[in-house]
């Protein structure tokens, strides 16, 4: 997303890399020709996220089928039928029958992603109707809420795996964008949420196997969050591309050393 993040090739590296160009940029008060001009534009970006280099539009393509895998347009209006009645159902209160509906409807074309992305809705939606509070938390003490939770997680990276084209210039239909921009902001919420309740998580609570690569680190969860805000923004969501910018790390952790350095540079009443 931004330059900094581009120029190291892992996360510890990042870290090492803004904290050494924010000591010369702030501590040592160097002169803006003292830094190169590589340094001048990661700062440049991370403090002004707006300034950063947009990456390419996503094409769209509206002769394109409407979702990938999904080829012949009677296979479509038929899964189209079933997923309109499950949204009703849903919409109506009821939640078991519009499960069943977009499950029988994944049962029958397991490479439909649109009813992946609205199963997990309404599993989000279930969790939301029990305890509010605890919507998309994976680290809930409720154990049937952790398991709904990780059942929308689940069935969005699926919807998210059919979906997305093999290169960033390949193009895609106008509702496979959108579909898109959905299940990542819908994912990435479910990662935001549930790294607010880090450090709640119970000693005994296992990570989820498919977040096992997130390990114990909380950076590395907020990381991924604001990854999946940033591309749910690309594909067209507004309130995605803001929170991809809010929830960036490694502005935070920028935002924090400037105001440490700052406090031993000019003292504790800044």
């Amino acid at each position: 997303m931004h330059t900094a993040i581009a120029l190291c090739p892992d996360r510890a590296s990042k870290l090492r890399y803004l904290r050494s160009i924010l000591v010369i940029a702030t501590v040592k008060m160097a002169p803006a020709h003292l830094l190169s001009s590589n340094d001048a534009t990661v700062l440049e970006q991370i403090f002004d996220p707006e300034s950063a280099p947009t990456p390419s539009p996503v094409t769209i393509d509206r002769s394109l089928p409407t979702f990938p895998h999904i080829k012949v347009y009677s296979t479509l209006t038929s899964l189209r039928s079933t997923e309109i009645l499950a949204i009703r159902a849903a919409e109506s209160g009821d939640i078991n029958k519009a499960l069943q509906l977009l499950t029988s409807a994944i049962d029958s074309t397991p490479t439909y992603c649109s009813a992946y992305n609205n199963r997990a809705q309404v599993h989000r939606m279930t969790v939301s109707l029990q305890d509010e509070v605890e919507m998309d938390n994976l680290f809930s003490q409720n154990e049937e809420i952790r398991e709904k939770v990780l059942k929308a997680y689940k069935d969005l990276t699926t919807a998210i795996s059919l979906a997305t084209p093999r290169t960033a210039t390949e193009p895609i239909s106008p509702q496979t964008a959108k579909m898109l921009a959905n299940a990542h902001t819908q994912r990435a919420t479910i990662l935001h949420t549930t790294s607010k309740h880090f450090a709640e998580r119970p000693k005994n609570l296992e990570i989820p196997r498919e977040l096992e690569y997130l390990g114990n680190d909380l950076g590395a969860w907020e990381e991924a969050a604001s990854r999946d805000f940033f591309w749910g923004g690309r594909y067209g969501n507004e309130l995605a591309k803001a929170m991809a910018v809010h929830t960036n790390p490694y502005a935070k952790l920028c935002g924090s050393i400037v105001k440490e350095a700052m406090k031993k540079e000019i003292g504790e009443a800044f």
